[in-house]
């Protein structure tokens, strides 16, 4: 897996993009039929998902208590849900049973996967994940660590392949700009390449998914 960095404008790189935060007394509605949409949410000691009907003015959420700062979530079908943990540097993988969300009890039902619930060292500040297209690598943008860490998941696993160092000069605010700080990795239209902005330096890393 190689990559590349070029520069880009300070404009563009500050875009930014966070996860909602919630509480379980603010959603309630259970309803029989299938929900058109299932969101994941998550904050400090909690995991949600909430389900969408339309035409409904509520959502249906269930909860888990999981202890962590859950700073990020990625989930692959069809029970596979990978979590950040930024307060412990740390990425763990869950088992998400999507059967019991028809339950009337509001109880997320995640286990550990695979049997091995110690969670994996991560790169420190991990703030997004990002699978390639088919699956088998996962992208953790670290921005306190100033890194990115790139996962072997295939068959559901969870390896560190390697970190990479973001180690491209320092943009003009001295505040803002202290140091390189990975914020996002999204696939290109072809699916054969990660672009990872990098708020510290105004650039974009280029890894080869493959």
């Amino acid at each position: 897996m190689k990559f590349t960095s070029f520069g880009l404008t300070a404009a563009l790189a500050a875009s930014v993009s966070g996860m909602p935060h919630s509480t379980r007394d603010a959603y309630s509605y259970a309803g029989p039929s299938s929900p058109a949409a299932r969101i994941l949410l998550g904050n400090s000691g909690n995991i949600y998902v909430a389900d969408f009907y339309p035409g409904r003015e509520n959502f249906t959420l269930f909860s888990a208590e999981i202890v962590g700062g859950n700073s990020w979530m990625a989930f692959a079908p069809p029970n596979l849900l990978y979590v950040v943990d930024e307060n412990a540097a740390a990425v763990r993988r869950f088992k998400l049973d999507q059967k019991a969300l028809k339950s009337d009890f509001k109880t997320l039902n995640l286990t550990d996967a695979l049997g091995e619930p110690l969670p994996k060292n991560a790169s420190a500040g991990v703030v997004h994940l990002e699978f390639n297209s088919d699956k088998t690598r996962l992208v953790g943008s670290a921005y306190l660590n100033g890194t990115v860490d790139v996962w072997n998941v295939e068959n559901g696993g969870l390896e560190l392949i390697k970190t990479i160092k973001s180690d491209g000069k320092l943009g003009p605010n001295k505040i803002r700009q202290n140091a390189p700080h990975p914020h996002q990795a999204n696939l290109d239209p072809s699916g054969r390449y990660f672009a990872v902005n990098d708020l510290g330096t105004d650039s974009v890393l280029i890894i080869d998914s493959k």
